[in-house]
């Protein structure tokens, strides 16, 4: 795991107004007071279409604004909302070249609540990994778009940028969220909100695809501390240690998993292998099941998805202990839009149902439970800073910080020569060689440039304007009997 310094560390952490990783500038269509997309002007293609469409037919802003829809993706962030947002800004890792950034969401009308309320800290998806998608589109403002989550919770939304700490690579060398990293952020967060408006009793995770990882990760070291959690879309993933292949899970893996309230989102294709299931049914621990099917609301209004509910109800203290898998037969055709633009359903991004629509009980699910008292993380607990520069050594990654050009991956081999090869090979299932043309050479099959057999020392024999011409289509339609020849 990630070597943590525990101590009354200096973050020198700030809450600004506006990112320095995610600008936000209006939709260029008049009459929409939507943020724009990075990269694209508008807030939705159907935005900017519909901005075409009106130049074309000189139509007032008034007429325009009356005749207007957006798009079912459309990210729908007022700029007067985003205004009402902070960026909380802080140093987590001392071996980062960058501070990381979080965006926090208080809940509506905020300042009459007489209560601390509910934290739901949010993990995106690889996508947005570095800021290759726009970080405000197909994430948190799906969440920000459920009424319920924004009445009732404050969102904390970190920014998965790799130079700062919040990422690092799993044991298959893929970006994973850091868990110690997610946490060291989230409760400087929390510090910075402070006890007046968050209660500890009541923090959740919730995370789609990448971020549904991680919210196992998370949970696998500082589950004891959470509420509640939701995984949509994500293998559940384990840091090393906590389960081991082919062995049980450690004792805090356990401990966790008897008592929190998990629930996770999946689209049924078959038998794949990062479904949550038999985790799930592992950790139930024979458990009783239960099961039932309901109808919910799908993308296009009017549509509805069956959803194939299984639960797991274990004894525990404040009525946790809860595990569920919401399974939806895909691939799902309720986005016409999506299946017209892809020849295909969705097989993958259920987050578009889940996160903005009440119907997914999402928010219902992380409101019904509590931490117990004893478990619960406190304002009074010592800062967490992490140092990432030993785990990057042992990793192969040098002295460069995260993200950085100077790294050198090593991936999952154990040491880079024929017996590291070996031993990974043993470890793999389907294996891919590419190799060059001089590997069939024994077969009696011709390479290009060994002299005298060569293609390249038969040209007159073949009969070729230059030597690719035998693998071009049109010198094939002129004369095929090069290629028949050398095939």
């Amino acid at each position: 795991s990630t070597p943590i310094s525990r101590g009354i560390a200096d973050f020198k952490t700030s809450m600004l107004a506006h990112s320095e990783l995610v600008p936000c500038t209006p939709c260029k269509t008049p009459g929409c007071n939507f943020r724009a997309q990075l990269n694209v002007g508008y807030c939705c293609a159907l935005c900017g279409k519909s901005q075409e469409s009106s130049r074309q037919t000189h139509e007032t802003t008034e007429v325009w604004a009356e005749l207007h829809r957006h798009s079912a993706d459309c990210p729908c962030l007022h700029m007067q909302t985003l205004h009402e947002f902070t960026w909380a800004r802080c140093q987590i890792d001392e071996a980062a070249s960058e501070f990381c950034e979080c965006l926090v969401v208080p809940p509506l009308d905020a300042a009459k609540k007489i209560k601390p309320s509910p934290v739901i800290v949010f993990l995106t998806g690889v996508g947005h990994v570095d800021g290759r998608e726009d970080f405000l589109a197909g994430g948190v403002d799906l969440l920000l778009r459920n009424q319920d989550v924004r009445e009732e919770f404050i969102v904390v939304a970190p920014v998965p940028w790799s130079a700062t700490g919040l990422l690092r690579h799993n044991e298959t060398g893929a970006w994973a969220w850091n868990e110690d990293g997610v946490w060291a952020a989230f409760t400087e967060v929390l510090r910075q909100l402070g006890p007046l408006q968050v209660d500890p009793a009541r923090l959740c995770l919730v995370g789609l695809s990448l971020g549904a990882s991680g919210v196992w990760r998370l949970l696998s070291k500082y589950g004891t501390m959470f509420a509640a959690a939701a995984t949509i879309c994500g293998p559940a993933e384990w840091p090393r240690g906590a389960w081991p292949a082919n062995q049980r899970p450690s004792a805090r893996v356990s401990d966790v998993f008897c008592s929190i309230a998990l629930r996770c989102y999946e689209i049924n294709i078959g038998d794949l292998p990062y479904s949550p299931k038999q985790d799930l049914e592992w950790l139930s621990g024979g458990t009783e099941e239960e099961q039932s099917v309901r109808q919910l609301r799908g993308v296009d209004p009017g549509s509805q998805l069956d959803v194939s509910v299984q639960r797991w109800a274990r004894k525990c203290e404040e009525g946790r202990g809860v595990l569920e898998l919401w399974n939806v037969p895909g691939p799902l055709t309720d986005w016409d839009e999506l299946t017209k633009l892809w020849g295909k359903g969705d097989n993958h991004c259920l987050w578009y149902r889940v996160l903005p629509f009440p119907d997914w009980e999402l928010a219902r699910f992380c409101a019904l439970y509590t931490c117990p008292h004893q478990q619960r993380w406190t304002f009074g607990d010592r800062p967490v800073r992490i140092d990432t520069a030993q785990l990057r050594r042992d990793e192969g990654w040098g002295n460069a910080p995260w993200g950085t050009s100077q790294k050198v991956r090593r991936g999952p081999l154990p040491s880079q020569d024929l017996e590291g090869i070996a031993a990974h090979l043993r470890c793999c299932k389907h294996i891919i060689v590419v190799l060059g043309a001089g590997a069939s050479v024994s077969a009696g099959i011709p390479d290009f440039r060994t002299p005298g057999i060569g293609l390249y020392d038969n040209l007159q024999t073949y009969n070729l304007p230059y030597p690719e011409a035998i693998f071009t289509l049109d010198f094939f339609r002129q004369n095929p009997r090069p290629f028949y020849r050398l095939s």
